[in-house]
């Protein structure tokens, strides 16, 4: 109760902040729909619908703070955006499941609009890195209570690390949560070395440093396949990308020993099962949904079925099944897509799979060129480099679990675009002070 009362004042008195500046109500929406207090809460806060009265708030701020808002420098993101919403409407409407459909989809438009407004409202490097830190103090939570229940050893397969109201779901299911715990690890790498914060608060860096400890603990902690995936990943993107390759092979190596010597048994016979995938039920059924979802959008391959369609594959996924396997998958209850291209394929079809991966590319594209382009800031460089990287995770991450409308990729999808922005407004900025120091040469004397 202390807790909700607490959380109520806070969140009012960023509310009535964000009424004067939208950036703030921003930032207050992304914290909360991350941290997400309302299922950490057995008080009146349960069930509360936070997200969309803060959401309401910063649509409010909006309107009276239009002045405020800027252009996009590239545009496709948003247009693209802005088509993914007129096309995942038009799907719900003919849903093969409306009900489940319509209550997927108020949380999912809703994620969308916040993406769209993002580069609106984003256009200098202190309010990029404001949004970045909201991202890595939402989820620094979930990732110190997993660490430490790691360390105490209550880490294990088939239970939620951290512990809520609503069990092994949303943010803490295991996978997910091994796989935001890898991508929070380059975030904190970038805050700790370039951020402007790195020389104003006091112990920031032996935070990063903590947090980053807490974020490998997760991720063994869960059990979950997809997060030794996704660390290997990252490892190697660090690889590609550092200038001292050495050390990070060293470093990786040194890892995966610590990983070798202090995890137990069970740790390294569930890891096992990535070598053979028919022999584990739960690698399997994935297998079996993606092939059932081929067929499935053979018959609307335009539209797909509308969200949460993987409810038609009840009773159908046997038939899948390879002849040398004795595994059989129940037929009472469907299997959801664990999978974000195939979940995206089987509800919105193949157009609509389309333009989510435009968005994926476009996105990455822009932080590539960028961290690339030696004309701009290294510190922005540096970001972009984590943003591309970060993509590139939960893609490979997202091959086995279904976060294709979560927030954490739609909000990156929408701070690349805010980064180029900042990175035109940084470019310019120089020339603009060399032209009033000229004029000011040149200014006859009195």
């Amino acid at each position: 109760m202390l807790s909700d009362i607490l959380w109520i004042f806070t969140i009012g008195i960023c509310a009535l902040l964000g009424l004067r500046s939208p950036y703030l109500a921003l930032y207050t929406v992304i914290f909360i729909d991350i941290l997400k207090p309302q299922n950490l809460s057995y008080g009146f806060l349960a069930n509360a619908s936070l997200s969309l009265l803060l959401t309401s708030i910063l649509a409010f701020s909006i309107l009276i703070n239009i002045k405020k808002l800027v252009l996009p420098k590239k545009i496709g993101i948003t247009i693209l955006l802005i088509f993914f919403v007129f096309w995942i409407t038009y799907t719900t409407s003919i849903a093969q499941f409306p009900g489940p459909a319509w209550f997927k989809y108020d949380y999912v438009i809703k994620t969308i609009a916040m993406t769209i407004v993002i580069p609106f409202i984003i256009n200098t490097r202190l309010k990029m890195e404001i949004v970045v830190c909201a991202m890595v103090v939402g989820v620094s939570y979930y990732v110190v209570i997993g660490g430490v229940r790691t360390a105490l050893g209550q880490g294990g397969y088939g239970m939620p690390l951290v512990p809520t109201r609503l069990g092994d779901s949303e943010i803490v299911e295991t996978s997910t949560l091994s796989m935001i715990a890898v991508f929070t690890i380059p975030l904190l790498i970038y805050i700790r070395n370039h951020s402007l914060f790195r020389n104003k608060i006091r112990f920031l860096k032996h935070i990063c440093i903590f947090l980053i400890a807490c974020c490998l603990l997760t991720i063994l902690g869960t059990y979950a396949r997809t997060g030794l995936i996704g660390l290997f990943i990252l490892f190697f993107l660090f690889f590609l990308s550092s200038r001292h390759k050495l050390k990070i092979a060293v470093g990786s190596v040194v890892a995966a020993a610590c990983i070798l010597v202090f995890v137990s048994d069970d740790y390294l016979s569930r890891m096992q099962t990535l070598e053979n995938a028919t022999e584990d039920s739960s690698a399997l059924g994935r297998i079996l949904v993606w092939k059932w979802t081929i067929d499935y959008v053979k018959d609307r391959p335009i539209t797909g079925g509308g969200f949460d369609s993987f409810r038609a594959n009840t009773g159908q996924l046997n038939q899948y099944l390879p002849n040398s396997t004795n595994i059989e998958i129940k037929e009472t209850t469907p299997k959801a897509f664990h999978n974000v291209f195939f979940e995206v394929l089987g509800e919105q079809g193949y157009i609509g799979l389309l333009v989510y991966m435009l968005l994926i590319y476009r996105s990455w594209y822009l932080n590539w060129k960028l961290s690339r382009d030696e004309n701009c800031e290294s510190s922005l460089r540096n970001l972009a480099t984590v943003l591309h990287q970060i993509i590139i995770i939960y893609c490979v991450c997202g091959m086995f679990i279904g976060v294709a409308y979560a927030p954490w990729i739609f909000y990156f999808i929408g701070i690349s675009s805010a980064l180029q922005n900042v990175t035109a407004a940084s470019s310019e900025a120089p020339s603009s002070s060399r032209g009033r120091k000229s004029l000011s040469r040149t200014k006859p004397p009195k």
